[in-house]
Order: structure tokens, then C-alpha cells, then sequence
């Protein structure tokens, strides 16, 4: 069970890498690419808040604001989970 965790904590690190190195490039044709790319790589994988940024780096306000809604609804449920 630790070792899952420790790979899904590396997995989750790769998509905060990607998205500071995205971060520090001007935005051109290739960044643009890559930042689709993390968004579609970022939505199979469950990685709703990385998602949620890549769209809001792209300037497709309302898919980012539909994750935003929804991560928010999420916090609030497991918050909810964790007082029970």
C-alpha cells in the first residue's frame, strides 16, 4: 500500500514539473501544443487542478471554470467525508 502511494505522489509531482516548466515559457505554437497536451493528459489521469490550470493558461475560460466548480465541489465533499 506505501508503494502505491509513494508512485501516485511521483505521479502527481510530474504534473506540477510539467506545469512550472510550461509556466516559465512565452507562449508560442509549441508551448501552446504542450499545454494541450498536459490538459488532455492531465484529465485522464483525474488531475482535475492541473487540468483546470493548462485550460486556464490556454484562455478556454469556461473549461476552466467548469473545473474550478467542480474541484470546489469536491474539496467540499471530501471535507464533508473527513467530519464524518
Amino acid at each position: 500500500m506505501n508503494w502505491i502511494r509513494t508512485k501516485q505522489s511521483a505521479f502527481y509531482s510530474m504534473f506540477f514539473r510539467a506545469v512550472a516548466f510550461l509556466e516559465s515559457l512565452e507562449m508560442s505554437l509549441e508551448t501552446e501544443a504542450m499545454w494541450k497536451t498536459l490538459s488532455r493528459l492531465a484529465l485522464e489521469a483525474r488531475q482535475l487542478h492541473i487540468a483546470e490550470r493548462c485550460f486556464a493558461a490556454l484562455g478556454d475560460v469556461s473549461k476552466s471554470k467548469a473545473l474550478r466548480q467542480i474541484n470546489k465541489i469536491a474539496e467540499q465533499s471530501g471535507e464533508e467525508m473527513v467530519s464524518l
